[in-house]
């Protein structure tokens, strides 16, 4: 299982994410909401790819470490509030079951939440945390 550590307070941690997805979107509006440390920053992999088919997973790029499915979802609740850390004991379930969950929802989050025609941007006081 990932080592749940920032390491250095000056490290960005980047979100690549779906900027068509609904569901991503949101997230991505809850985690900068919700992050403590102003560490991470997102892009959306439309943008950085500039590729129409949607991706089946986030990214997260932590240090030289490259996480997607639950183990970036795991990672990034350490940079919420305290009361998002029992999350974390989804970490106890092993990835072989996590992954699967996490795929099918991944499959499904279109028909579930919809689809943007175009990818989120950000809002004024975010542009900062958007690369």
């Amino acid at each position: 299982m990932w080592q749940y550590s920032r390491g250095s307070d000056a490290e960005s941690v980047v979100v690549v994410f779906d900027g068509h997805c609904n569901l991503c979107s949101a997230t991505v509006s809850f985690l900068l909401q919700h992050d403590r440390t102003g560490l991470l920053r997102f892009t959306s992999f439309q943008q950085q790819a500039g590729i129409d088919s949607p991706p089946e997973t986030v990214y997260v790029i932590a240090g030289d470490a490259v996480l997607q499915e639950s183990e970036a979802a795991l990672y990034l609740i350490q940079f919420l509030g305290p009361w998002w850390q029992p999350l974390r004991l989804f970490g106890l379930i092993p990835s072989v079951i996590r992954n699967p969950v996490y795929r099918w929802i991944a499959r499904n989050r279109y028909r579930w939440f919809g689809r943007r025609s175009t990818c989120r941007l950000p809002e004024p006081h975010e542009i900062d945390r958007f690369i």
